[in-house]
């Protein structure tokens, strides 16, 4: 019963592990992809700007 136990114990904390590991991961790739995605609204807006003062 306590071998089942302290391995129902280590299933726990290496699914905590995990979970954390891929939150993590997923921040990180949100931060990436919201990066490249501000940096192109940046980008459209001024040369939308850029444009609008040459014409």
């Amino acid at each position: 019963m306590e071998v089942k136990e302290a391995f129902n114990v280590r299933l726990l904390f290496i699914c905590q592990v995990l979970i954390r590991l891929y939150a993590v991961f997923l921040f990180s790739v949100c931060k990436r992809v919201c990066s490249i995605l501000y940096f192109l609204i940046i980008e459209c807006s001024i040369s939308s700007t850029k444009i609008a003062i040459f014409l």
